[in-house]
């Protein structure tokens, strides 16, 4: 789903119901949020890639992990 299609289903979701001012700005902050937070995601990747920690394979969406500790 591109971000036109995302942006016409939010704005029929929004006709379906009735909010409050307090809803619709609770709302917003969230969206808000998400988005600083994708933005910030992107950056540090783009970061790691021009340090050369990250390899110039496709990216899968996920953030690294650690490896799983095992218990001796």
């Amino acid at each position: 789903m591109n971000h036109t299609d995302a942006t016409r289903h939010l704005r029929e979701a929004e006709e379906l119901v009735r909010w409050t001012c307090g809803e619709r700005i609770r709302f917003l902050w969230y969206r808000l949020c998400l988005t600083v937070r994708e933005m910030s995601y992107a950056s540090g990747r783009m970061t790691e890639f021009q340090m050369g920690l990250t390899p110039a394979g496709p990216a899968t969406g996920q953030p690294r992990r650690n490896a799983p500790r095992t218990s001796s």
